[in-house]
């Protein structure tokens, strides 16, 4: 059976980047995304440690973004997040206000 981690990531208003959070051994698999998102793609920034996070690019070099949408759940295939055990998501534009969203991981 599969182990859920299931945590909270919130982007501050008038902000771009949410806290760091732990997946603990986690692959981040979906985010559910708040119904009041200010519209704007979501890229990550990673890391082995929490003081050491980066942005992560694709195989090309350009910066991972995935578009996303508000109130829905948005399905994250691929490995491209396997493996590390800190993230940080990224807005591309500040949001209008607090928005928290809920990230869900697989063991």
């Amino acid at each position: 059976m599969r182990v859920h981690k299931i945590v909270t990531a919130t982007i501050g208003a008038n902000a771009t980047l949410s806290d760091i959070q732990d997946l603990e051994g986690s692959q981040l698999t979906a985010i559910y995304m708040p119904a009041s998102w200010t519209a704007a793609d979501l890229s990550f920034q990673v890391g082995l440690r929490s003081d050491d996070m980066r942005q992560l690019l694709d195989d090309a070099g350009a910066v991972k973004q995935i578009k996303v949408t508000a109130a829905k759940a948005i399905f994250l295939s691929g490995s491209a997040l396997a493996g590390f055990r800190f993230i940080r998501l990224v807005s591309s534009v500040s949001q209008v206000g607090a928005r928290a969203l809920t990230l869900v991981g697989l063991r």
